[in-house]
């Protein structure tokens, strides 16, 4: 196990969780969530934290946002346990030195040794940047208030610092380190960790440098508790940069590698807006910026909420009924199943992002995924079938949740919508293809392949009508004696669906332009669109619905094009792949100033804030 990645505490929190019912470990899930946010505050406020009931509101708003990956940090089983679980054993580890806690015997040293040593060992980034911050914290503490209490966290430091090297030297040239095969070189590694950093941290880091700037405007009037809660803050923002920077050394840069850093930089914007509350002496009009912080954030958050729970339950549906099939195999003495496949998904909520799925192969038993889903569930071989129909899942969303979501949207979604649409708006416009015709009486058949001494035979043009448009998609030309009768049962055309009240046969008369009217109906394309950069590299993943026939205008990620356009258009045809690569360059930002619309909301807010401040200087100085 060690020799695997010597995430020891992880790995134990991972054996554990596997061998627990779904259920318990939602609860328990659940419930390691909350403390984190709790300790997220105590950690800020100390015994107060409770008596703040803005501060744990806006504390879990910020979770929402800005704990990265969060389908695979926090939702995925696996990912829980290596990065959820683990902080809330790094915040425990932490508290006793941001309170300066003297040890009253040996025993405790000793438990805030072993305290460390987890904490070390939890995960690569979580183990760096808690090393570093009890560490900075022993000697601000010590400088403060130089006592013997230095020596019970100095044993916490060496607790920490052997956790987190052991973890060092045997994850280093891993086997797990070599699955990822060949890293970028440095500078293209280095670029992806200051984008990943702006991408997933930026919004946090923003408020916390102008926050962090009033402050030092106003050290003039700090006091010593102001201070301390300044400075507090500066190891926090020190440390989560350091593990931004500690992300080099790994060869891949995923989202959920911010995970610890961002923990520590919502503590850190927590701890300046208490250093500013107390800067103002804790006035009651000081809780007015954090409670139209909150309004801000549950206006957008609920409703983001409700996008994501969508998706993730539309995931689920294809699990469920795959696990459903498979077990009904088992049950029925069966050796194989058909189950469906699970649309791609790269939103960061779901926790199936990223998952590997099930493949369509004639011989699953060579396929992986396959092979290890149907031993799983005790069969031999598990086939890819998206003929397969979903079932309905029994479960439902709490009251609380689906009340708040319904009455949001019939009072505010309109609003919402208009103003901050969250659902991405991927296809503009659908229109008819051009190539279709539109004018089924004009066509009539072709007779010049009837040959001169048969006069008895006659054509007939069978013209498929899309019943949705009246647009004639196909036609097909038959022969037959007249009074003949013609078998048209079978007639179809690719992409289409023949409707079941078409005639089945057709009786041949001597007219030279008799044609027959077959009612087709479109089929649906699930189509998964990879947007790929010019170098190759995915932006973004979508799934999208077409019907044959149709053309697609879709609209591109934000900042990239297309031959200068940020749109593209996709005709559907019955010969189109159920997967399209759509190669964009990037747009430079000095021409797409538009995408930037949250900085100016930030910084039209910041500026409202400072305002408010001067205001309140102004008051404090009458």
């Amino acid at each position: 196990m060690l020799i695997w990645n010597a995430r020891m505490t992880s790995i134990i929190f991972e054996i554990f969780a596997m061998q627990i019912p779904k259920g318990l470990f939602n609860i328990i899930n659940s419930l390691i969530y909350v403390l984190i946010g709790l300790l997220i505050n105590v950690l800020v406020s100390g015994k107060k934290a409770f008596l703040k009931p803005s501060h744990l509101s806006l504390t879990f708003l910020l979770m929402w946002f800005f704990l990265p990956g969060m389908g695979s940090t926090v939702l995925w089983v696996s990912g829980a346990t290596n990065y959820l679980w683990p902080s809330l054993v790094i915040i425990l580890f932490l508290l006793a030195f941001r309170f300066d806690i003297a040890a009253r015997s040996n025993w405790i040293s000793l438990g805030l040794f072993i305290l460390g040593l987890l904490t070390g060992l939890t995960n690569e980034v979580g183990g760096a940047t808690a090393f570093l911050l009890a560490l900075l914290f022993t000697i601000f503490n010590y400088r403060r208030q130089p006592s013997e209490r230095v020596l019970t966290q100095i044993f916490g430091v060496l607790g920490a610092g052997i956790g987190f090297f052991i973890q060092l030297l045997l994850s280093s040239g891993s086997s797990e380190t070599q699955n990822y095969g060949k890293s970028a070189g440095f500078l293209q590694h280095l670029s992806d960790v200051f984008t990943g950093t702006m991408q997933y941290s930026g919004f946090l880091l923003l408020p916390i440098i102008l926050l962090g700037g009033l402050l030092y405007l106003r050290r003039i009037q700090w006091t010593e508790k102001v201070k301390t809660l300044v400075i507090t803050s500066l190891l926090f923002l020190g440390s989560a940069l350091a593990g931004s920077i500690a992300i080099l050394a790994s060869p891949i840069s995923p989202a959920r590698l911010w995970f610890a850093p961002n923990i520590l930089l919502i503590i850190t914007l927590l701890l300046l807006i208490e250093a500013w509350q107390e800067l103002r002496l804790q006035e009651i009009k000081t809780s007015l910026p954090v409670i139209i912080s909150i309004i801000i954030l549950a206006f957008v958050a609920i409703p983001s909420y409700a996008y994501n729970l969508k998706e993730i339950q539309a995931s689920y549906q294809y699990f469920y009924t795959g696990q459903s099939m498979a077990q009904k195999a088992k049950k029925g003495k069966e050796t194989t199943a058909r189950v469906p496949g699970m649309p791609i998904t790269t939103n960061p909520y779901n926790p199936y992002a990223g998952t590997p799925y099930i493949a369509a192969s004639e011989h699953p038993e060579k396929e992986w995924v396959n092979t290890w889903f149907a031993k799983y569930y005790g069969l031999n071989k598990v086939y890819l079938d998206n003929t397969v129909p979903l079932q309905k899942v029994a479960d439902k969303n709490f009251r609380l949740v689906t009340w708040t979501i319904n009455n949001y949207d019939k009072y505010l979604g309109d609003f919402q919508k208009a103003t901050l649409p969250i659902a991405p708006k991927i296809i503009l416009k659908r229109e008819s293809s051009s190539n279709l015709i539109t004018s089924p009486s004009n066509l009539k058949p072709n007779n010049s392949n009837l040959p001169a001494d048969k006069p008895w035979l006659r054509n007939a043009l069978i013209r498929y009508v899309n019943v949705k448009n009246n647009q004639v998609v196909a036609t097909e030309q038959i022969t037959s004696p007249y009074n003949d009768a013609y078998d048209i049962s079978h007639a179809s055309t690719k992409g289409y669906q023949t409707l079941k009240n078409n005639p089945k046969s057709y009786i041949f008369n001597q007219s030279f332009e008799q044609t027959i009217d077959i009612k087709v109906s479109p089929e649906v394309h699930l189509i998964t669109l990879f947007f790929n950069a010019k170098d190759g590299k995915n932006v973004s993943t979508t799934n999208t619905k077409g019907v044959t026939g149709e053309v697609l205008t879709i609209k591109l990620p934000a900042g990239y094009q297309i031959n200068g356009s940020k749109t593209m258009t996709l005709s559907i045809d019955s010969e189109i792949s159920w997967n399209k690569e759509i190669k964009m360059t990037k747009i430079p930002f000095w021409k797409d100033w538009g995408r930037f619309s949250n900085f100016y909301i930030l910084m039209i807010g910041f500026l409202i804030f400072g305002l408010y401040d001067y205001w309140l200087n102004q008051k404090m100085k009458k």
